[in-house]
């Protein structure tokens, strides 16, 4: 009896581990996930419409370059700050103060992520001619609306959740 119980909880286990693996591998092979994809194929329609030159080209790829590293170095941070909280969390530190901490410190990663994307749109706004620019505020507006259209639709649902 112990024995059939054994082989079909190993079987079981077997199964899952399996599931798991083929899950790993499919997200392996689309690569970032589906946000990630759109807004890169966005920003290259964008692009795109803009009718750029090539010197144009060539010098937003080196705007982009030069602020890689910084966010890059900001991402390694607020990652090192969400592994520290939830150590912490795993450790049952659900205080008040760690919530408010982590809470401060994902606002100000926001301000910092925001003020140095804004350096950066600033000076590839001035690669742009004046009709590029047109057209980039009007592309910018209407993805603008979009996205809070979008969270006004998440947060109605988390009410709904909420009070189910």
């Amino acid at each position: 009896m112990t024995n059939i119980r054994t082989v079909a909880m190993a079987a079981v286990l077997a199964m899952g581990m399996a599931g798991i693996a083929g899950a790993q591998e499919q997200m392996r092979r689309e690569g970032p996930g589906r946000g990630m994809r759109h807004r890169s194929a966005q920003h290259g329609h964008m692009m795109k419409e803009l009718n750029l030159s090539d010197a144009q080209k060539a010098r937003i790829k080196a705007i982009q370059e030069k602020y890689r590293p910084q966010m890059e170095a900001l991402a390694d941070q607020n990652r090192n700050q969400f592994r520290t909280l939830r150590d912490a969390r795993q450790k049952g530190d659900t205080s008040a103060a760690a919530r408010a901490r982590a809470q401060q410190q994902r606002e100000q990663f926001r301000q910092r992520v925001t003020t140095l994307r804004g350096q950066q749109l600033a000076e590839v706004r001035t690669v742009l001619t004046t009709e590029q620019q047109a057209k980039w505020d009007a592309r910018s507006k209407e993805r603008r609306s979009r996205m809070e259209g979008r969270r006004g639709g998440m947060k109605e649902r988390r009410g709904q959740r909420r009070s189910s």
